[in-house]
């Protein structure tokens, strides 16, 4: 996220939204805004680029949830994407094999990880 990218980088505001103009501009990260987290970047690969505004959001938001997963409610009070829409889009994306569901052992609620992240 924006937050975290300031936090991490030991330069000035105007610094790092200059970079990330940059990466923009050469469409090399896709912004999208979230409700809880602020603005988040994704990087514009093969897997973005086909993919629908809300399919970037619940994508971006499974893949920044890493090994904690993260549920269909998440999903949709983070991203503001309605339930339905949320799950076709988690549908469409698990199709592709771009995340998977598992069933957590102590909610029995299914969380949504990215396909290469160990739960």
């Amino acid at each position: 996220t924006d937050k975290e990218l300031i936090e991490e980088l030991e330069v000035n505001d105007a610094a790092i939204i200059q970079s990330i103009n940059t990466l923009i501009t050469a469409n090399a990260v896709k912004p999208f805004t979230t409700d809880s987290l602020g603005t988040m970047f994704i990087a514009n690969d093969e897997i973005v680029r086909g993919l629908g505004d809300d399919e970037v959001k619940i994508y971006g938001l499974i893949k920044h949830s890493k090994t904690m997963g993260i549920t269909a409610r998440e999903l949709s009070n983070q991203s503001s994407v309605k339930t339905p829409n949320v799950n076709k889009a988690t549908k469409k994306l698990e199709q592709k094999n771009y995340i998977k569901s598992v069933k957590s052992i102590q909610s029995k609620k299914k969380l949504w990880f990215a396909y290469d992240v160990e739960p």
